[in-house]
């Protein structure tokens, strides 16, 4: 491993994945993992960036609040993306 030690390896980490090619890579990933199926992924990441208010409730997305975080739903049976709404919203509002 070229790292000098684990700080300086965890230091490298963190600053990938707060550069926006890792940001992008680590959520797609995490949204693969979650079972999301898109044409697009570059599309959908785009839309999900640029969403500032939550699309039911429409309350302004804070990452101080965990229950105004944004996230992205989908139907757990086919897939497909449906909102980019709050943490709230996404478990609570049946659609």
């Amino acid at each position: 491993m070229p790292y000098k030690n684990k700080q300086d390896h965890l230091d490298r980490c963190k600053a990938y994945y707060n550069s926006p090619e890792g940001r992008k890579k680590h959520r797609i990933k995490a949204w693969k993992r979650y079972g999301v199926i898109s044409d697009d992924w570059d599309a959908l990441f785009e839309c999900f960036m640029a969403q500032t208010n939550c699309w039911i409730c429409d309350v302004e997305f804070n990452s101080g609040n965990r229950n105004t975080w944004k996230t992205l739903d989908h139907d757990h049976e086919t897939g497909e993306p449906r909102y980019i709404c709050c943490k709230y919203c996404n478990l609570n509002v049946i659609c």
